[in-house]
């Protein structure tokens, strides 16, 4: 009969590769250092480093269509930099020596000594929303 004359072939996956994530993971892309080895959903290689410090997680894909074709990252802290206060200090800004080495909040590295004597004390921001992203 037609058809009965040709061999059957199965069991094998088919080509499927994961995308990179479509909007930025929490963080924003900027956090991410990302190493793409292998794409393929089978022999999944991606590896990731956070640049402001936390813990990065890469999830595979699990499909071939839209929302499960792309990887996921996770797990950096967003870049978040302190800025100085805006109003001076009491004494004035002349009262203070200020050395500034880092003005990420993951990495703070702000001193301050007393032009006139005192004890100068700096204190890190605490996030990026006015008000909470000032030294």
């Amino acid at each position: 009969t037609p058809g009965s004359n040709r061999y059957k072939v199965e069991g094998c996956n088919p080509k499927v590769f994961c995308l990179a994530p479509d909007t930025p993971p929490g963080g924003g892309w900027d956090a991410y250092i990302i190493q793409e080895k292998s794409l393929s959903m089978y022999t999944f290689n991606v590896s990731a480093t956070c640049a402001f410090g936390g813990s990065a997680q890469v999830t595979n894909c699990t499909g071939s269509t839209p929302g499960s074709n792309r990887y996921k990252v996770e797990g950096c802290n967003p870049k978040v930099f302190c800025l100085a206060p805006d109003t001076p200090p009491g004494g004035g800004w002349d009262a203070y020596i200020i050395q500034e080495k880092s003005l990420s909040m993951y990495t703070f590295n702000v001193s301050a000594t007393c032009a006139f004597g005192g004890s100068a004390q700096v204190t890190n921001c605490t996030g990026s929303t006015p008000g909470s992203n000032r030294y």
